[in-house]
């Protein structure tokens, strides 16, 4: 997009009104194309008089280092949810003995391979479930919030970098969109694709077959982070606010905060 934008400011200065045009027309409707597959709200839906939730989504492999000083800005966001992804059973060791007072409830998969996966919650977990295979799983919960069932699903995607890869990331993808579609409940999907980005095509026929809104308004230059962690959402649900957070090694967790829409 800045390429062509900078192509557009090129003709402008030499003179060239079709390169000008040309660069800013395609400058334009890649813009439009990436606003499209963001949060289409111009701003976040203010908060209503009904209790909401906050859910903070991390990657453990992102963790370098100090553990301690990880654990301490996890628990600094005071989130309702926290979803893991890589949990292996050192992990899940260290999980329970540091979370469990804080957050009574969780859910894990424990695996040797980055398929392993937790969320662990201060509000009651009704139901747990694994919706896909034990090869890769996808971890399942629900709980309520104003008498209402919500359903969160984390996922993970192993990086499609040949063919089976790639084959194995649209099974995952497809499989996520059914259960959107058969659930009676408002559903998020929470996880890292690692190398699908939001505008990529996987994740843009995923939220088309599936109505799934994303939680993402836009994106940080300034990091260089290409955006492979999502939390997806249905039209049940409204996002309030988002943030990417960040350390001096990088990327580090995003964090969402929601609500039931008084719409649906």
């Amino acid at each position: 997009m800045f390429g062509m934008l900078g192509v557009g400011l090129t003709g402008f200065v030499l003179g060239k009104s079709r390169v000008m045009y040309t660069g800013m027309a395609c400058c334009a409707a890649l813009c439009l194309f990436l606003k499209g597959e963001s949060n289409g709200s111009i701003v976040f839906p203010s908060k209503n008089d009904q209790a909401g939730f906050d859910v903070l989504h991390l990657n453990l492999s992102s963790i370098s280092g100090n553990y301690e000083e990880a654990l301490d800005l996890i628990l600094s966001h005071n989130a309702d949810f926290i979803s893991f992804q890589e949990v292996t059973p050192e992990w899940n060791l260290f999980l329970k003995q540091n979370l469990s007072s804080t957050y009574p409830y969780n859910a894990t998969i424990v695996k040797i391979d980055p398929f392993g996966k937790a969320i662990y919650s201060k509000k009651q977990i009704k139901t747990e479930e694994n919706l896909f295979t034990d090869e890769q799983p996808l971890l399942s919960i629900t709980f309520t919030e104003n008498g209402r069932y919500i359903r969160l699903v984390s996922a993970y995607i192993s990086q499609s970098i040949d063919r089976a890869g790639r084959n194995n990331a649209k099974k995952i993808l497809k499989q996520l969109s059914i259960i959107v579609k058969d659930s009676e409940e408002p559903v998020m999907i929470i996880g890292d694709f690692n190398n699908l980005t939001y505008w990529s095509d996987g994740i843009s026929e995923l939220r088309s077959e599936s109505k799934l809104n994303n939680s993402r308004r836009t994106i940080s230059l300034s990091s260089r982070y290409n955006p492979y962690d999502h939390i997806f959402y249905s039209d049940d649900i409204e996002c309030t606010e988002f943030e990417e957070i960040d350390t001096q090694d990088g990327h580090f967790a995003i964090k969402g905060s929601y609500q039931l829409s008084f719409l649906n």
